[in-house]
């Protein structure tokens, strides 16, 4: 592996390999299965108002991207478990890295939420 400046989440051990390749098609089924529930959810907007028609969209925005980009993560985790290409390593170690982001912008939209409808 080489040296990068990012701190590296993967050891490349035997045992972790064989415990992301046994996981990650189970959580892949969980979040298809998290997608299909967010869409039949937020799918088509209860209320009138626009504020609430607002709210519905994103909620169904963040949830849907935070679905996809789980699966998308797992399945370059089971290619790397599987046969271990540099490729890979380099894609899981970015996006470790910039999960937090995407959990900011979560715990963000959640917020939001709920002071707009305090507001209300």
């Amino acid at each position: 592996m080489e040296p990068t400046s990012e701190q590296s989440f993967l050891k490349g051990t035997l045992q972790e390999r064989i415990l992301v390749a046994v996981a990650a098609p189970f959580l892949s089924v969980l979040c298809v299965g998290g997608l299909i529930a967010t869409e039949a959810t937020f799918g088509t907007p209860s209320d009138s108002s626009r504020t609430g028609q607002f709210f519905n969209f994103l909620w169904k925005i963040t949830f849907s991207e935070l679905f996809i980009a789980a699966l998308l993560i797992l399945v370059v985790a089971f290619v790397w478990a599987c046969v271990r290409p540099r490729w890979a390593e380099r894609i899981l170690n970015h996006l470790a890295n910039h999960l937090f982001q995407v959990m900011c912008f979560f715990i963000a939209a959640f917020m939001l939420t709920f002071v707009v409808a305090a507001l209300a």
